[in-house]
């Protein structure tokens, strides 16, 4: 079946509108993944975006179940046209940038699945909306996946002041620092592998809708270059703004904390991305790195108002 000019026109704005939003999805939530190691000193900020940007990358080309499931679960294919994809999309670049302009850590996937489920309402009815796959996918994994990343981070922080408080802080301070820049650069690998594909099943989903590929099918090899270099361009381009906002400005940690939060943020959306749940780092980071703070006294240690600074730089 052929298509038409007009929606080729508005199938190619989509993959456009798509790629703005996954650039958007770069700057405003993989930023969470190097907050914490900046704030400890781990990590340099300069090194921590570059680093974030190079793994969202590496990370987006390493799974697509995320993406067949918003490609072929999420909605009735048949009734799904490639406007109504594009007002879900445009619904959520602008809470993105919204919420970045404000430093607020929201979350760019449920605001893309908020946009494409009101819009794909509006535009073709609730019907055309598969309901228990939402609640499965996107609802229950948004209220378990932080609980278990702060449980697992808690746990992991009592350990390792358990096992290292006889050992002087001097000792310490340096294999924790290091365990914290492995577990974050893990975070942002799980973040490109997860949030990546989110892009990626939006750009297959208009393309099954207007018969340029054919239903249940993943993404092409395109699609998966293509997003991956855009959420890794929007992390080097701004992350800076959500790194202080998660590395100072709601909670300050120590390595320890640091390394048992990113070990269990990393663990957590790795496992939902395999699992082709509907997960940002957005509420798993905050969680893991909350409750290690409450788990053990922390000494404040963190990085230098002239450090963040120089990000912006």
């Amino acid at each position: 079946m052929g298509i038409g000019v007009t929606e080729l026109f508005v199938v190619i704005t989509v993959i456009v509108v798509a790629l703005i939003f996954d650039f958007t999805n770069g700057f405003h939530d993989s930023a969470n993944a190097m907050a914490g190691p900046i704030a400890t000193g781990a990590i340099r900020p300069r090194t921590a975006v570059i680093l974030g940007a190079f793994l969202n990358l590496l990370g987006a080309c390493l799974s697509t179940e995320v993406a067949k499931t918003i490609s072929g679960g999420f909605f009735d294919d048949q009734l799904i046209t490639a406007s109504i994809i594009l007002a879900g999309l445009v619904g959520a670049i602008v809470w993105n940038l919204m919420t970045w302009l404000f430093g607020l850590p929201s979350s760019s996937s449920h605001a893309l699945f908020g946009g494409l489920i009101g819009a794909v309402i509006v535009g073709a009815g609730i019907a055309s909306v598969h309901g228990w796959v939402s609640v499965s996918k996107v609802l229950l994994p948004a209220i378990v996946a932080p609980l278990a990343a702060g449980i697992a981070a808690a746990w992991a922080t009592r350990q390792a002041y358990r096992i290292t408080r006889k050992t002087p802080s001097v000792h310490t301070d340096t294999g924790f620092k290091h365990g914290q820049a492995f577990t974050a650069s893990m975070v942002a690998l799980a973040h490109g592998t997860s949030d990546g594909q989110k892009t990626m099943g939006v750009i297959t989903l208009v393309l099954v809708a207007a018969n340029l590929q054919a239903a249940g099918t993943g993404p092409q090899m395109w699609v998966i270059i293509t997003a991956g270099l855009a959420i890794g361009l929007g992390t080097y381009s701004g992350g800076w703004r959500i790194m202080r906002t998660m590395g100072k400005g709601i909670v300050q940690i120590e390595t320890p904390q640091g390394a048992a939060s990113g070990a269990a943020t990393s663990a957590t959306i790795l496992a939902s991305a395999h699992l082709g749940f509907g997960l940002s780092t957005t509420p798993s980071a905050p969680e893991a790195s909350w409750v290690p703070v409450w788990a053990e006294e922390p000494r404040f240690a963190g990085a230098s108002p002239a450090a963040w600074s120089s990000l912006g730089s």
